[in-house]
């Protein structure tokens, strides 16, 4: 089974167009990313991580804005095997309380 964890993450900066994906057949996907600072669970407390956004996809104003308080939740997966943290995957994105 794949749990899901509850991440609570401060935004650090917002970064435009911090990665391209070449794809087959000569198309690209471009993606902004937002740096964050795991704040809980405590077992992560102190990681910094890169999420990803596609740039064609819309995306919560939250992700852009510095110093803002986020939760969500991510599977557990994701993070035990430093997999690329994509945005569209993440859950119940919020501010946190």
């Amino acid at each position: 089974m794949n749990k899901q964890i509850n991440i609570n993450a401060k935004v650090i900066r917002y970064i435009q167009n911090a990665m391209h994906d070449n794809l087959d057949g000569g198309a690209f996907v471009s993606y902004d990313a937002s740096e964050i600072l795991i704040l809980e669970p405590e077992s992560l407390k102190g990681e910094r991580k890169m999420v990803y956004h596609p740039v064609d996809k819309q995306i919560s104003d939250l992700w852009k804005k510095q110093d803002i308080e986020l939760s969500f939740l991510i599977k557990e997966i994701i993070l035990n095997n430093n997999y690329l943290v994509i945005s569209t995957g993440l859950k119940e994105v919020r501010l946190s309380t």
